[in-house]
């Protein structure tokens, strides 16, 4: 396998552990895996590694989910990729955004591989979004679409906030979607960069919120200044009025002749002053510090730091800090809300950088960084301001205070969760290679039809009644042998076959050979599809029962919901237990939960061609 001798390479590198082999592995195998760690682990570098292995391959896109975070791994922006703008309209708008570009519908189809850097500052509800165009896309109802997703990040940081309200967002892993996307999730825990340990530690400290007598003393000694010119500072504050106090006071040092901007505006200008990132008035010098607020082009994006080195017909010409050399003219900027557009301002997309919220400076690192912690009011700031600093001689640090350093305790609780070495490694002995289907559980459009709910609540699980909804739709046991093809045609992986062989499915042609335990699992599953049918059937005025194209969607996410769900997986249990087969290791690396699952599929399409049989139902299109 290509895996064995790429770990047989890497081997040979002081930097890679067992556990970075591990993800590797687990990439080449097609599971889906939340990588993190702590600062100096190694994580970016084993990062970059996957990217140029799996680019090779083809299918493989590489995204941030800011623009530093893209230029950082010479990938593209999340948004960009997905099509989506902003991202800050409805599910259900978004795909019809991305339908109507024959672009990015093909880049979605041909994603093999999805690889997100600083997963953590994408919320639950732009997460869930982006799942459900991937799933309309690509016509499938697996999880994004049955794409393979490589998300990596800190969830140590700042909460995300939403670019349509400004309000804070929940993490990711508080979606139900999380836990159905990923296979594993892993922490790498070495630190190799052993030239700055003294600050690693002190940021682990920080991150934990526990801080020991060392970083204590440690941060008591960063009060000295540093050594460098004022104006080469980058000052982090937790508020945006003091980043704007700091640059105003350092652009009054700088000397020549001032540039004026106006801003041209339309529509709510409070909301506007309010939510937009470009200021209705920008003062610009020559070498002045400037940061890009919109991103251009692959490689001038949002986030980016440059100096002003003149002025081409009245406006600023600036040496970005990646060694380009660009004129910066007006462009507009739309702030929404609700999906209403309230105003649009026109201005030079820039903005001094001497002073800048912490949330701002996520995802960069600076040479010389001064911290103030006076104002630090949300859990996590302390530590994302810390970390931004590149060298421990570099940072500057104000007004420490031990209370200042909140950790967040969710966060701390979602890392307990995370699989450890030894979990993994036991997997790779029975773990089968995770084959992925771009369409399954039966032709069904799910273009514009699968509910979206927002924000990440947990979806409601339909709870079968206990009674014969054989009335609504009669079958017979042979109607169930189309279960027995579909296993036969689509399980390829040998330790399902076997297991699927003990319960004497994979070989029997006959539905009324099998345990009759087995069979009453069969006939709830159709009675669960059915009477999520008849629940939103209607019978139109000639007596014909119909059903709405975007209620076969709500049947859709119903089923989705189902496969991951533990009414699914109690009533499997309890089947094998029956049969006699309870001494099966049931929770041996998920096993037991993909043959469920693969099973369910089954009874999806006998489901469905059992309604494709009764003449007087159909789906209107």
């Amino acid at each position: 396998m290509l895996v064995d001798q790429e770990l047989s390479n890497l081997s040979k590198l002081e930097l890679m552990s067992r556990k970075k082999a591990n993800v590797l592995k687990l990439i080449d195998l097609k599971y889906s895996v939340f990588l993190t760690g702590r600062g100096g682990s190694g994580k970016s570098f084993l990062l970059k590694k996957i990217v140029n292995k799996e680019s090779d391959r083809g299918g493989c896109v590489v995204t941030g989910s800011t623009g530093i975070a893209a230029a950082n791994i010479e990938g593209i922006t999340l948004h960009s990729f997905a099509g989506i703008g902003t991202g800050t309209k409805s599910a259900h708008k978004l795909l019809g955004i991305v339908l109507s570009n024959e672009q990015a519908v093909q880049r979605w189809k041909e994603c093999r591989l999805f690889i997100v850097d600083e997963i953590s500052m994408i919320g639950s509800a732009l997460f869930e979004k982006l799942d459900f165009v991937a799933q309309g896309t690509r016509q499938s109802s697996q999880p994004f679409g049955g794409i393979q997703l490589l998300l990596a990040g800190d969830f140590s940081q700042l909460l995300p906030v939403s670019k349509e309200s400004g309000e804070k967002q929940k993490y990711c892993f508080h979606s139900p979607l999380w836990k159905k996307c990923l296979d594993f999730s892993v922490e790498l825990t070495s630190v190799y960069r052993q030239n700055e340990h003294a600050l690693l530690n002190l940021l682990e400290d920080v991150r934990n919120g526990q801080i020991s007598i060392t970083s204590c003393n440690l941060l008591n000694q960063l009060t000295r200044e540093l050594p460098c010119h004022p104006l080469d500072e980058v000052r982090l504050f937790p508020r945006k009025e003091d980043a704007a106090k700091a640059n105003d006071k350092c652009f009054d040092l700088l000397p020549g002749e001032t540039f004026h901007f106006q801003s041209q505006d339309a529509g709510e200008k409070s909301e506007l002053d309010k939510r937009c990132s470009a200021s209705s008035y920008l003062s610009l010098k020559v070498n002045a510090r400037v940061v890009l607020l919109k991103n251009l082009d692959k490689t001038l994006v949002n986030g980016m730091r440059g100096t002003v080195i003149r002025f081409n017909e009245g406006y600023p010409v600036i040496r970005f800090d990646n060694s380009r050399v660009h004129i910066i003219q007006p462009t507009q900027f739309i702030v929404e809300n609700d999906n209403r557009v309230l105003g649009t301002r026109t201005q030079v997309p820039l903005d001094l950088c001497y002073g800048m919220t912490i949330h701002k400076s996520q995802a960069s690192s600076y040479s010389f960084v001064e911290v103030d912690l006076n104002k630090v009011f949300e859990e996590g700031q302390a530590y994302v301001a810390l970390s931004r600093s590149e060298t421990l001689s570099g940072l500057h640090v104000l007004n420490f205070n031990e209370k200042m350093i909140k950790p967040n305790e969710c966060v701390k609780q979602f890392y307990k969760t995370l699989n450890s070495q030894e979990e993994i490694e036991q997997c790779f002995e029975v773990l089968p290679p995770n084959v992925r289907e771009t369409t399954n559980l039966g032709k069904v459009n799910l273009a514009g039809t699968i509910p979206f709910k927002s924000p990440a609540c947990e979806p409601d699980i339909a709870i079968l009644q206990e009674v014969n909804t054989q009335q609504k739709m009669k079958f017979n046991m042979t109607d169930l042998h189309a279960a027995l093809q579909w296993l036969k045609q689509h399980v390829v992986s040998d330790k399902l076959k076997e297991f699927f062989k003990v319960l004497k499915l994979i070989p029997c042609d006959n539905v009324k050979d099998l345990d009759p335990h087995l069979i009453n699992f069969m006939i709830w599953l159709i009675q669960y599809f059915t009477q999520q049918t008849a629940s939103a059937e209607k019978t139109n005025e000639i007596g014909i029962t119909i059903l709405e194209q975007k209620q076969w969607g709500n049947i859709t996410a119903q089923l989705h919901s189902l496969l991951r769900s533990n009414l699914l997986l109690d009533r499997w249990k309890q089947c094998l237990q029956f049969i006699g087969m309870s001494d099966v290791d049931v929770d041996l690396c998920g096993l037991h939960r993909k043959a469920c699952i693969a099973f369910t599929r089954a009874m999806y399409e006998t489901y469905l061609n059992i309604r494709a049989k009764k003449d007087k139902r159909h789906i209107c299109r």
